[in-house]
């Protein structure tokens, strides 16, 4: 009976991650962190140099997974001028915060978003801030 329950979960969860393609998030590889802010007359292009704070954003990033949109884009008012850019070599992954209070935070130019706890999203505006950016959730 146990062993039934056991199934039948591990198959809606496997039907679940087909139907939305949740995948897990990693932006570990990274060794420089960019943040990019360009909002009204403002103009900001920086990499992140505080270790803790680098170290921060890759543990909010290490919780999360992305999910395609089955549904359209969410208008959140994203933007690559208000961005982090998780980069080593070539290798980089740009993310771009939500406007308009939005949890949701889009991956770049696709069609992939991380949705944001109220408490990840409070630490991600408050290493956002320290670099004179600031997001649409209150930070």
């Amino acid at each position: 009976m146990i062993f039934k329950k056991i199934v039948i979960v591990l198959v809606l969860v496997l039907i679940l991650e087909i139907c939305f393609q949740i995948m897990p998030f990693n932006v570990d590889f990274a060794d420089k962190v960019y943040m990019k802010f360009y909002y009204d007359e403002t103009k900001i292009d920086c990499e992140i140099t505080d270790e803790n704070d680098i170290r921060e954003l890759k543990k909010i990033f290490r919780t999360v997974s992305f999910s395609h949109s089955l549904f359209g884009t969410p208008s959140c008012g994203f933007s690559t001028n208000i961005s982090l850019t998780f980069q080593k070599g070539d290798k980089k992954i740009i993310i771009c915060p939500g406007g308009d209070t939005c949890g949701n935070i889009r991956i770049g130019e696709s069609n992939r978003y991380l949705l944001f706890s109220s408490k990840k999203l409070k630490k991600f505006d408050e290493i956002f801030g320290k670099y004179h950016g600031f997001t649409y959730h209150g930070g």
